[in-house]
């Protein structure tokens, strides 16, 4: 039985190269929960990043507020580095919080039923 600290990830399931310096594997070794809800953490929070930062490639060429849209796209990015800095630090409850209320922001952003 493979214990949560001491699994290796399958051959396809690892980052690519440089990622895993950048975001490390949680590891909580006296709470195994925490390690696991810390890992689920961890990639949800890269998929945000990443699909944040693909639209910041549009904004450079057919934005017609380029300043508006970068600066919003830059400060949900920053928003994420702090969730993913807390969540490496053990505080999983305010992490999420933060992911859930800038998923909810980019989800409804656009809407003007707000």
């Amino acid at each position: 039985m493979c214990l949560i600290s001491n699994c290796r990830p399958a051959a396809g399931v690892q980052l690519f190269w440089g990622a895993e310096t950048l975001f490390p594997r949680p590891l909580f070794p006296d709470d195994e929960t925490k390690t696991r809800t810390g890992r689920v953490s961890r990639a949800m929070i890269i998929a945000l990043l990443v699909a944040v930062a693909l639209p910041a490639i549009g904004v450079v060429f057919f934005s017609e507020q380029k300043m508006l849209s970068g600066s919003f796209i830059l400060l949900m990015m920053i928003v994420l580095l702090a969730a993913k800095a807390m969540a490496g630090r053990g505080f999983l409850r305010a992490s999420s919080f933060l992911y859930v209320s800038l998923l909810w922001v980019d989800l409804f952003k656009g809407s003007d039923r707000l």
